[in-house]
């Protein structure tokens, strides 16, 4: 992404990428946030 080579759209499509990743990591979170405790 620094080097430059990327287009407009690449660089659109990738921060996509990036939020939905974001995302699903926040869910994923809360998951085993849910299941630890059974755990305690």
């Amino acid at each position: 992404m620094n080097a430059g080579t990327g287009s407009h759209e690449d660089l659109a499509t990738w921060a996509k990428e990036i939020e939905d990743i974001g995302d699903q990591l926040d869910e994923k979170e809360l998951r085993w946030l849910e299941l630890s405790e059974f755990a305690e």
